[in-house]
């Protein structure tokens, strides 16, 4: 009789705990202080267009589908754009390095 009462607790305590994380686990909203998923940050950048990326295929002698054209004007300014600007910042530091310091002698 112990045995099965043993069993019959600790099979209810795992579906409560089950229940429990599954509701954890149904949260929609993050918790304060996580950082925001890849894409879901606001529309930085210049405004592009299927045919921007029809043109920068011709420079870079690629081809891809209608379809990647199409996704990757719709996506652009929500997950590419920042990292032209990043790109923009660090060569925008490396100018002034240049000029400032290494040019003048001071390093």
């Amino acid at each position: 009789m112990p045995n099965s009462r043993r069993r019959f607790m600790s099979a209810s305590l795992s579906l409560l705990g089950a229940a429990t994380t599954s509701s954890v686990l149904a949260q929609t909203e993050p918790p304060p202080g996580t950082p925001p998923a890849f894409g879901t940050g606001p529309q930085v950048g210049p405004e592009v267009s299927f045919n921007t990326f029809k043109e920068a295929e011709k420079l870079v002698q690629v081809e891809f589908s209608e379809r990647n054209l199409e996704q990757a004007a719709f996506s652009w300014r929500r997950s590419m754009a920042w990292l032209w600007i990043l790109l923009v910042l660090i060569i925008v530091g490396g100018l002034v390095y240049y000029f400032v310091y290494y040019r003048n002698g001071t390093v």
